[in-house]
């Protein structure tokens, strides 16, 4: 099942220069694997070593946090929008 995800700004150059990707996966874990997969670059970015979500990664599916749902687990379905947002930091 294909979702679309968007990715910010600042992660676009290692996916190819796209905001927006169509991706297969039933969860959301699953998507960002094989969005990692595609584009191995984005891995670090996104998860730690273990697996899961870095800090300051924020993923909303259809305009719905994850960490308000089940984190990576949180279920997809056949075109939702799964938006990934970098957290910043500064002053």
């Amino acid at each position: 099942m294909s979702v679309r995800l968007r990715l910010p700004a600042n992660m676009r150059s290692l996916a190819s220069d796209q905001s927006e990707i169509a991706i297969d996966g039933t969860t959301v874990g699953e998507c960002l694997q094989n969005l990692a997969q595609q584009f191995p670059e984005l891995e670090s970015r996104l998860l730690d070593a273990e697996g899961n979500l870095q800090g300051f990664i924020n993923v909303f599916v259809d305009n719905v946090s994850i960490r308000e749902l089940r984190q990576l687990r949180t279920p997809v379905s056949e075109g939702s929008e799964v938006l990934i947002v970098a957290a910043l930091a500064g002053g």
